[in-house]
């Protein structure tokens, strides 16, 4: 039975590390992260494997600078981390912002109770609200939709670059 247990975990845990985007769980699966800082990648407590991972990133990002241009322009790998961190930001906070919608849906249900359906209704505004606070979307521009603004994070340029300062990624 514990074999079985530790072969379910083993195929499972990644899923969960790469999804989940709590600290304190994220610290409990010892899942290995990087912060990104205004010095650079500051890395926290990586497994072997994560290691790895990352000496595979930057070992095909300098192979890719050499074949391209012959040298190796720091300049040019470091936009190339920022544009990791920026993509890397857009999928962490999409996931976070479609693991919500299921709120949307359960409020349109709610709306049809019979009794108790006011109070519902504001049990799932406060659960969106908290929700929203936990995902650190900016301030909505008039006329924007939060579909709107998670796509505008994907794109590669300064104010997206200054979001990833101090977000915490799973190297997974």
């Amino acid at each position: 039975a514990r074999f079985v247990l530790y072969v379910f975990w083993g195929c499972l845990r990644q899923s969960v590390v790469s999804r989940c985007t709590l600290r304190p769980i994220q610290w409990l699966l010892s899942a290995g992260g990087v912060e990104v800082t205004e010095r650079g990648l500051h890395i926290h407590s990586c497994s072997n494997s994560s290691k790895e991972l990352l000496e595979s990133l930057f070992k095909e990002l300098v192979s890719l600078c050499a074949e391209e241009s012959g040298s190796v322009d720091y300049a040019l790998l470091e936009r190339a981390m920022q544009r990791i961190c920026v993509h890397a930001n857009y999928v962490v906070t999409k996931r976070k912002f479609m693991s919500s919608k299921p709120l949307r849906i359960y409020k349109d249900k709610a709306l049809m109770l019979p009794l108790g359906s006011r109070f519902a209704v504001q049990a799932l505004d406060r659960l969106d609200r908290v929700l929203r606070r936990n995902f650190q979307l900016p301030a909505s521009p008039a006329g924007m939709s939060d579909e709107q603004i998670i796509d505008s994070m994907r794109t590669f340029e300064a104010s997206n670059i200054k979001a990833t300062m101090g977000c915490h990624f799973s190297v997974e």
